[in-house]
């Protein structure tokens, strides 16, 4: 047998050792410890606890070769293996387009942009961008839009150590999809646009008005100069995350100055509660000549009908807006109202009454709709309570029996079709009056009586002799013509009577037995000598008067008369100073004290009146006015804020015109409880809104800029927050900018930022100039979901 040459052997030795090597490899890569071959390096801390290879890899299998299954033609591509990530990381319904963001809103938001950039009108970086656009007809997940997508890999490389940062993007990598290349930060990025005020902010607070007005007048007040902040700090701090600056509570910062506003303290006119429920005023007299029958109804009312009172109405009503429907009419004065109009006011009427009613039998959450309480969720049980501000019973009952005594009376008549007894009396006075008037009247037509001239008579009647009620100071038939109407101003009391040719003066109201004197200004005549004083009302009681009580201002007999004095009727003075210096407004005139002061401090407790809204000082239900009123029980007033935030949306059009109403009257800035003084309401959108909180840093989750305030406070300077805040100079158009409802449109108190403040830290050897560093690429956030665990059965 020949023997082998040299390089035969070789050449077998060669081939049973590659053989051996491979089946050294292949015993070596099948078992457990092939990944540590495979592996190209360690995991990042993050992952370090997945132990497979398959959890993040879709070409990886178990099995032990199971990493050759990539190389078959099957294999996954990379978009199944990215897959892999969003099983534990939730980035929205569209994980790997252009930042998550919905491709047709890519597609419009580059049609836009590339629009602007063409046109040279906006560099802003914004604009700059471009996004890759899906072709016509192609949609996402398509296999010909697959190269729209942008996976995880694309910018988060693993394997890079237990130290390696996941998020750590480079700037080449960034500028792939821009239109322009950027270089330095301080050379080639684009001048910020309007950075940070994109919106105005939800609680109104002008910074200007304070730091210019309000503190410095404050702070000059007595006790002012602890309620003006000297620090930014002192209203600003740093939130939890060091991000953003969050604000300070209410107490903490504005309730040292407006606290008053809000209890109503610095109310000067109108009710310091907001008017909930009113009996409203009527023009009840023409009502009932028209033959209107509303039953018992308070005359003195003159209260309106409040916005709640019109939507509950409309619940009575099964939906009929009555209130809408008597809007144009003035409730007080209904003498130039129709038949028609009058109808619908007496429709308002009951309904009233029978809302009341409901309200004190089954609650004003019944009368609002409420359902059965069992049925309700304790979410619908707590708001009715807070809309309701759990008035008490005795509110309400109180109110009825006050304003409408008879109302249940009144109620069952109505319902049967019978006329109210405040209808039948008010009638019957009616014509009682009409027959009063229509008998005067006969009686004027026969006496021929003239109403014109109530001092005095005619030429023709004083010489005809006729009497006349015009002749009321006149004579009678034989001496009247004989004293003209201007003498009889000027003549003694009784002289009238006494140039008449009387001699009785039981008629004379204004006599006194020493009138009749030569002294005094009328024209004396012996005939008055006569003029008895036995039944002068306002002569002084003579102690010879067969009668002490004939004179009816008089005093008891030997009394001096109250209202005369020394010919007091008959010329003097009563406002001048007599001899002795006694005149009414002498100076020497001593003063009357008409104090109905007592030592009974009872007494003096009963004098004082009652104020209702004194009472309900720290909130609460009150009545005054005919109205029931709630007032705030301060900040975050519930009832308030329930309402506000109910009234601001409808499902319907009609729901819509009932709530409005109501939302106009409490969003008022100078409203009770002055809630949107400082809240701000946004009505851009289908629905108005009351942005009741500050701004929250906890729900910004779709912005593409990031900033953290931590590292930069102690790094601006002497200046502090002014080096990036400054006030904005010219007018403060700040609190125009909420007088409409959008919020993007605003006209904020500081300055933009520059990109020349940031620049001065920003260089690529100091605080670094990193995309990343300042921009965040996934817009939506991202979240890690829960695992789904079932409860444990025993």
């Amino acid at each position: 047998m020949p023997k082998p040459s040299l390089r035969k052997r070789r050449r077998r030795a060669a081939v049973w050792l590659t053989a051996l090597t491979a089946g050294l490899v292949a015993i070596i890569l099948s078992g457990g410890v092939a990944k540590n071959y495979l592996m190209p390096g360690r995991l990042a801390a993050q992952h370090a606890n997945l132990t497979d290879c398959q959890s993040c890899h879709a070409d990886a299998r178990p099995q032990g070769l199971g990493w050759l299954h990539g190389l078959a033609a099957t294999a996954a591509g990379p978009k199944q293996t990215a897959a892999l990530c969003t099983t534990c990381h939730d980035v929205g319904s569209q994980p790997f387009t252009a930042h998550t963001t919905p491709v047709e809103q890519l597609r419009q938001m580059t049609l836009a942009r590339t629009a602007e950039v063409g046109t040279g009108r906006d560099q802003s970086w914004t604009n700059r961008i471009k996004f890759s656009l899906p072709m016509a007809g192609q949609t996402q997940g398509s296999a010909d839009a697959g190269s729209q997508n942008i996976y995880c890999a694309t910018c988060h490389q693993e394997h890079q150590g237990s130290l390696g940062k996941l998020t750590e993007v480079s700037n080449d990598r960034c500028q792939t999809c821009h239109v322009e290349k950027f270089g330095r930060f301080e050379d080639s990025h684009p001048q910020f646009a309007g950075y940070p005020f994109y919106q105005r902010t939800s609680i109104i607070f002008d910074h200007k008005s304070h730091f210019g007005k309000h503190f410095p007048d404050t702070a000059e007040k007595p006790d002012g100069a602890g309620k003006v902040p000297a620090m930014c700090e002192t209203c600003h701090e740093a939130g939890n995350d060091g991000r953003y600056m969050a604000v300070r509570d209410f107490e903490g910062m504005c309730a040292t100055c407006h606290s008053g506003d809000i209890l109503g303290q610095t109310i000067v006119s109108g009710p310091k509660g907001t008017n909930f429920l009113s009996v409203p005023g009527l023009d009840v007299e023409t009502l009932a000549e028209r033959g209107i029958d509303v039953g018992s109804w308070p005359e003195g009312s003159e209260a309106g009908i409040t916005p709640f009172m019109r939507a509950l109405l409309a619940l009575v009503l099964d939906g009929r807006d009555i209130v809408g429907e008597v809007s144009d009419l003035d409730l007080l004065d209904l003498r130039e109202a129709d038949e028609d109009a009058l109808a619908r006011v007496q429709t308002l009427a009951w309904a009233v009454k029978q809302l009341l009613a409901n309200i004190e039998r089954d609650g004003l959450p019944a009368a609002m709709g409420a359902g059965a309480a069992d049925s309700e969720t304790m979410t619908d049980h707590r708001q009715m309570a807070l809309m309701v501000g759990v008035m008490p019973h005795d509110v309400i009952a109180a109110a009825n029996r006050e304003w409408l005594p008879d109302l249940a009376e009144d109620l069952a008549r109505h319902a049967d079709g019978t006329p109210t007894r405040a209808f039948e009396e008010a009638r019957q006075a009616l014509e009682e009056n009409e027959a009063v008037q229509t008998e005067e009247a006969a009686s004027d037509n026969l006496s021929g009586v003239d109403d014109s001239d109530i001092l005095a008579g005619t030429d023709d009647a004083a010489s005809e002799g006729h009497g006349t009620d015009s002749l009321i100071l006149g004579g009678g038939a034989d001496g009247g013509a004989e004293l003209a109407s201007e003498d009889l101003l000027l003549a003694p009391a009784g002289a009238d009577d006494a140039l008449a040719g009387k001699t009785d003066t039981d008629d004379d109201i204004l006599a006194d037995e020493g009138s009749l004197v030569e002294d005094d200004l009328a024209i004396a005549d012996d005939a008055s000598a006569d003029v008895s004083d036995g039944l002068d009302i306002l002569a002084e009681d003579d102690a010879s008067s067969s009668s002490d009580g004939d004179a009816l201002l008089g005093q008891p007999a030997g009394g001096e008369e109250i209202l005369a004095g020394d010919d007091i009727l008959a010329g003097e003075d009563i406002l001048a100073a007599d001899e002795g210096g006694t005149g009414l407004l002498s100076d020497a005139a001593e003063p009357v004290d008409t104090s109905t002061a007592t030592d009974d401090p009872s007494a003096q407790t009963r004098e004082q009146p009652f104020d209702p809204e004194n009472w309900a000082l720290y909130g609460g239900w009150y009545r005054q006015d005919h109205t029931i009123r709630y007032r705030p029980t301060g900040h975050e007033d519930p009832f308030l804020k329930t309402w506000l935030d109910y009234s601001s949306h409808a499902a319907t059009d009609q729901e819509k015109a009932l709530r409005d109403p109501v939302f106009a009257s409490l969003s008022d800035p100078g409203a009770v409880g002055r809630c949107t003084k400082c809240h701000s309401v946004d009505t851009a959108g289908v629905e108005k809104a009351v942005r009741w909180h500050p701004f929250d840093p906890a729900q910004v989750t779709t912005r593409f800029t990031r900033f953290s305030h931590d590292p930069h406070i102690s790094a601006v300077g002497t200046e502090g927050c002014v080096t990036c805040h400054a006030l904005t100079t010219g007018a403060d158009t700040y609190l125009k900018s909420y007088e409409q409802g959008d919020p993007a449109i605003h006209a904020p108190n500081f300055t933009p930022i520059d990109k020349a403040t940031c620049a001065t830290c920003h260089t690529e050897r100091a605080a670094g100039e990193e995309c990343t560093l300042c921009h965040q690429y996934h817009t939506g956030g991202f979240s890690l979901p829960l695992v789904r665990t079932e409860v444990p059965k025993e």
